[in-house]
C-alpha cells in the first residue's frame, strides 16, 4: 500500500492525454503542487501501472486507440477507487457520458475548459480522501493484530492453567474422604467450588479461542435432545435447591447433534436465567418438537433487557445485567457458537416482565 510521502515530497499525479497543447494546460495547472508525469496515451499507462502506482490518475476521456473509458475499466480490474483515485477530464456535459464514467469506476470529473483553482481542489480532494483511507487500513490491520495475540495468549493460558488445576483437583478428591476438622473441611469445600469455576472458564476461554479459529468443534451424533434437557435441569436443580426450575418436554426428540454440546448450550441458557432473575421466580424450560425443527424455550421473569444490551448480548465479553460471579460474559456466545455449528440459531426476545431464549435446531 502507499505511504504517505515524507517531508519535502509530493504526492504524484499521472496524466494522460493524447493532446500535446492539452497535456501542457493541465502541467502548468498542477505542477506547483504535485509531482506530474505525463503519457500521451492509455496503452503507455497502462503498462506504467504493471510496475508502479501514482497517487492519482488524471484521465482524459476520448482519446485514440484505448479510449479513457477502456483505461478505467482496465484499472478497476486491479486497483479499487480507494487504492488508485481517476479524475475524468471531459469536454462533455451529456449526462449520460458522464454517469457511464463514474460506473466505470471514476471517482469524479471535471470538464474542459477547467480552471486551475478548481482541479487542483478535485485532485487534492481525491487525494486527501486516498491517505484517510490508508489510515483506516492501517488502523484495521493494526487491531486485527493486537485482536489475533490476545486470542492466541488466551488460548495459551487456557491450555496451560489446565494441568495446574487438575493437579488441584486430585489433591481435593484425595482429601475429601480423609477425616477433617470442621474448619479444615469447610475450606476444602470452597477450594473445590473456587476449583471448578476456574475449570469452567478455562472451558470458555477455549471454546472461545475455537470459536475464533475456525468454530466450536462439534461431533454429532444420533441424540434425544429430550434426554440432555432433563438431565441439565435436573442437575441444575440439585445445585440450586431454592429455584423453582419447570421443566416441559416432548419424550422423543432425535437428531444428529452433539450431545456434549448442547448440554453446554441448554445448561449456558438455564444457568443464565436463574442469574438474571428474582430469587423468588421461577424459570422455565420448554422443549417442543415442530414439523421440521426442534424449539427450546428458556423462560425467566424479571425486568426486560435494554435495548442497546439486546444489540451485542451474543458478542464474547458482553455482560447484561448484574454479572455472574467469577463469570467471563462468555457464556450467552458460546451457546450462539454452538447452535451456529449445528446450523441453528439462537434470538431472545425481552419485553414486559420476562425474557426469552429460543433455540431452533434442524
Amino acid at each position: 500500500m502507499l505511504q504517505r510521502p515524507s517531508p519535502g515530497q509530493r504526492d504524484v499525479v499521472w496524466v494522460v492525454d493524447d493532446s500535446p497543447l492539452q497535456l501542457e494546460s493541465t502541467r502548468a495547472a498542477l505542477h506547483a503542487r504535485f509531482d506530474l508525469t505525463t503519457f500521451a496515451d492509455g496503452a503507455m499507462v497502462l503498462e506504467a501501472l504493471t510496475s508502479a502506482t501514482p497517487d492519482l490518475l488524471l484521465l482524459d476521456w476520448h482519446m485514440p486507440g484505448i479510449s479513457g473509458l477502456e483505461v478505467c475499466r482496465f484499472v478497476r480490474l486491479s486497483l479499487d477507487e480507494a487504492r488508485l483515485p481517476i479524475l475524468v477530464l471531459t469536454a462533455t456535459s451529456v449526462e449520460a457520458d458522464l454517469v457511464e464514467a463514474i460506473e466505470a469506476g471514476a471517482n469524479d470529473f471535471a470538464t474542459k475548459p477547467f480552471k486551475a483553482p478548481e482541479l487542483n481542489a478535485r485532485v487534492s480532494s481525491l487525494i486527501r480522501t486516498k491517505r484517510l483511507h490508508e489510515v483506516i487500513e492501517k488502523a484495521h490491520r493494526d487491531l486485527r493484530g493486537e485482536a489475533d495475540i490476545r486470542e492466541r495468549l488466551v488460548g495459551i493460558l487456557g491450555h496451560d492453567l489446565r494441568q495446574p488445576l487438575n493437579t488441584v483437583a486430585m489433591a481435593h478428591q484425595v482429601l475429601q474422604n480423609a477425616p477433617l476438622p470442621a474448619g479444615q473441611a469447610a475450606i476444602l469445600s470452597r477450594a473445590a467450588r473456587a476449583s471448578e469455576r476456574m475449570q469452567r472458564m478455562i472451558e470458555e476461554l477455549l471454546d472461545f479461542t475455537r470459536s475464533r479459529q475456525g468454530g466450536i468443534p462439534v461431533h454429532p451424533t444420533l441424540a434425544n435432545m429430550h434426554e440432555i434437557v432433563r438431565e441439565v435441569v435436573e442437575d441444575l436443580r440439585r445445585s440450586h435447591p431454592c429455584r423453582n426450575l419447570e421443566l416441559s418436554t416432548v419424550d422423543e426428540a432425535t437428531g444428529m447433534w452433539d450431545p456434549d454440546r448442547l448440554a453446554q448450550l441448554c445448561g449456558n441458557l438455564v444457568g443464565n436465567a436463574l442469574d438474571h432473575s428474582p430469587a423468588g421466580t421461577p424459570v422455565e424450560v420448554t422443549l417442543r418438537k415442530l414439523e421440521d425443527h426442534v424449539e427450546l424455550v428458556v423462560r425467566n421473569e424479571g425486568p426486560p433487557i435494554p435495548a442497546e444490551l439486546l444489540e451485542v448480548l451474543f458478542e464474547p465479553f458482553k455482560r447484561g445485567g448484574k454479572a455472574k460471579p467469577g463469570g467471563l460474559g462468555l457464556g450467552l456466545y458460546i451457546a450462539s457458537e454452538i447452535a451456529k455449528a449445528h446450523n441453528g440459531s439462537i434470538v431472545v426476545e425481552s419485553t414486559g416482565g420476562s425474557t426469552r431464549f429460543v433455540v431452533r435446531l434442524g
